[in-house]
């Protein structure tokens, strides 16, 4: 087709018409991204006002605190006192030689100052390891990285077969006993500096040296410009006024260099632990680290131009609580004292010659408070006290558990109140002989507790079986019987925690098997064992009209310098046993047992009218030749006075007797405690 001037000029016109349109659309675009550009200028404009100006003082206050290095120094623990308020543990100021490493510190300057420092004071290298002193060896002979190869083992290594830690592990195997011989002391000084400088700070100044000596510590002050980044500051350690006296109660605490246990870190952090903080790890130091610990002072660190390190106090620490314990501690030495007379004096005995053991506890009936808690055992080099043992340590206590067992039996009606039944051996088929240390002819209830009467028991154990007994015939009992006796027991105590607030207490043996015979046995305390903590809160159960109180090592804390308390460790009653016939009858047996039979040997010679019942547990021991032998525990349980109880007690003497049979040992240690405060 043809284009003819009337369409080319049509045709021109409408491409002027479209390109002045691209044109004029370009031009709004531009103006619109000038105008956004303009209000997000104006916009960070502002924004640079606002902070630069309006909020500076702010921002310039949180600039400081986020760039601010905080270091934190522990306050001193909180201490112990007894019930009467004389110390147990305290805290004693000593000086430590700490060090805050200057920046800029390159391992030639650490070198030098470690040396420096270790040929001026006198250190102690034991703490240094092997793997430590391998690494000092290798430092002073580098080549022995070399030299200690084999030449294939060279050449594996120049072949990258072996790598470098690979290297490093053969030549440390290869380091022996003379190699480290030849270390110096003042070698072994230097790296012992050395390494406990370039140990992570964990928030606070690195303990150099502590329980240094005012010389020690006046040369340091003189010469400070030779020891860039050492200062003396005070610290405390943890005293004892009463020496050895409950040590394994009180527990111990952890020294800055082991800090938290690598077991519980995570927990520690958390509660706003540093790594190398004290904490307690063992005892009422565990057990109450949160009241004990007290508030770290906190400290801001900055340099000086030269390097220096300064500390800036930013918060002031304060010390922690102070507890008061449950303890009388002329009483706990008293009986500490008793047991190991009593003890020695029987250690010549041929009958005793294997006793190993003596524990005693005593428990204020209304409130749970442990007022004694002893603990001997026979070492090697003497007498050893372990007080812990008594909740760690179960064992067969024989009849002193007859109490729970008539109770039980008075409230499951298997027995009458003043039931009658006569005293003689009984015989099961395919077992031996059953019967009491000797017949004891007819019993009731209350003789039964009073002269210990087996045969009484074994009736109320048979008839809880729903057994029918037939001598020299078999015995079917119910194996429920089992279960219900363990509650029972379980009711005062026994066979069960006590809920002391002490860590890792332990709860005994409880036996398995259903045999009938060993629920007769089990009705004498002959098959389960039972700790000494758990035989005194029975008494304490009996003693106070049934309320099993927890036993308690910590009365309340207050603040050390004001003496404001802070915390009460309640009384707390875990049950209450609510026959109070039953019980009656179970008060008035072991009052007996003092006055008229097995108790009165020791007790009778105080003039506090006190209740006990006594227990002879069978069990075993090894002899000079390490052969078996038949040994026998004694135990005690107690309390008074009778007719308004203050305190119950237990005592167990382990392998008191074997061969033939010796008085209790445990009626003459608890009578002879017991007159300290009861004459």
């Amino acid at each position: 087709m043809k284009l003819t001037r009337q369409s080319y000029q049509r045709y021109e016109s409408g491409s002027l018409e479209t390109r002045v349109n691209h044109h004029k659309n370009l031009t709004i675009r531009l103006w619109a991204f000038a105008a956004i550009m303009l209000v997000g200028m104006l916009i960070v404009f502002a924004r640079f006002y606002y902070i630069q100006v309006i909020r500076s003082d702010y921002y310039a206050q949180r600039l400081e605190i986020y760039s601010r290095r905080i270091l934190r120094l522990s306050a001193p623990r909180g201490e112990m006192v007894d019930r009467n308020g004389s110390t147990i543990v305290s805290n004693i100021e000593q000086l430590e030689i700490t060090y805050m490493p200057p920046s800029r510190l390159d391992e030639a300057a650490k070198l030098e100052i470690s040396q420096r420092f270790a040929s001026t004071f006198d250190l102690n290298i034991g703490q240094l390891r092997e793997r430590d002193l391998k690494d000092l060896y290798l430092h002073l002979n580098p080549s022995a990285l070399q030299t200690l190869l084999t030449s294939q083992e060279r050449e594996d290594f120049t072949n990258r077969i072996i790598t470098n830690a690979q290297r490093l592990e053969i030549v440390l195997s290869r380091i022996n006993e003379t190699m480290l011989s030849s270390l110096s002391y003042q070698d072994q000084a230097m790296w012992l500096v050395k390494l406990l400088i370039e140990q992570p700070t964990g928030g606070r100044p690195k303990v150099i040296k502590s329980n240094v000596s005012k010389e020690e510590v006046a040369y340091l002050i003189e010469h400070n410009h030779l020891f860039p980044g050492f200062d003396v500051r005070i610290s405390w350690a943890r005293s004892f006024p009463y020496e050895t006296t409950l040590r394994p109660v009180l527990g111990f605490i952890s020294t800055s260099t082991q800090g938290v246990p690598q077991e519980s870190v995570l927990y520690y952090l958390a509660n706003d632990y540093l790594r190398n903080d004290m904490v307690g790890r063992a005892g009422i130091e565990l057990q109450y680290e949160s009241i004990l610990r007290g508030i770290s002072s906190t400290y801001n660190l900055s340099y000086r131009s030269n390097g220096e390190a300064v500390l800036d106090e930013l918060t002031v620490g304060k010390q922690g609580d102070t507890l008061k314990l449950s303890f009388d501690m002329e009483w706990q030495q008293f009986a500490e004292e008793t047991i190991i007379r009593i003890f020695d004096e029987n250690s010549k005995v041929r009958e005793r010659r294997f006793m190993d053991v003596i524990d005693f506890v005593m428990m204020d009936v209304n409130t749970g408070d442990v007022l004694v808690m002893a603990s001997v055992s026979k070492g090697t080099n003497g007498y050893v006290l372990n007080p812990m043992n008594t909740i760690l340590s179960a064992y067969e206590v024989g009849s002193a558990v007859k109490g729970a067992t008539l109770y039980m039996g008075l409230d499951q009606g298997v027995v009458r109140y003043g039931e009658v039944i006569l005293d003689q051996p009984i015989k099961i088929l395919d077992t031996p002989l059953k019967r009491s240390f000797r017949d004891l002819g007819l019993v009731s209830d209350l003789k039964a507790l009073s002269r210990s009467s087996n045969i009484y028991m074994f009736h109320i154990a048979m008839r809880l079986g729903g057994a029918n007994y037939v001598f020299d015939g078999p015995l079917a009992i119910n194996p429920q019987a089992f279960i219900t006796m363990r509650n029972y027991y379980s009711q005062f105590g026994l066979g069960t925690q006590t809920q002391i607030d002490l860590p890792n207490e332990q709860t005994g043996f409880s036996g398995t098997a259903t045999n009938p015979g060993l629920l007769l046995d089990f009705a004498i305390g002959q098959y389960d064992t039972y700790t000494p903590i758990q035989l005194v809160q029975y008494a304490a159960t009996v003693a106070n009209g049934g309320k099993r109180l927890a036993p308690r090592v910590l009365i309340e804390s207050y603040d050390s310098q004001t003496g404001q308390v802070n915390y009460v460790n309640p009384v707390r009653v875990l049950n209450i046993i609510d026959n109070m016939t039953a019980l009656k009858r179970v008060q008035d047996g072991f009052r007996d047992c003092v006055v008229n039979e097995l108790c009165r040997t020791h007790f009778n010679t105080m003039r506090t009218p006190f209740a006990a019942k006594t227990g002879t547990a069978e069990t075993s021991t090894f002899d000079e030749n390490n052969q078996w032998l038949r040994s026998h525990n004694s135990t005690i349980v107690s309390f008074g006075p009778f007719n308004q109880p203050e305190v119950a007690t237990s005592c167990v003497a382990r392998n008191a007797w074997v061969e033939r049979s010796q008085a209790n040992i445990c009626q003459l240690i608890t009578a002879e405690i017991l007159k300290f405060r009861y004459p």
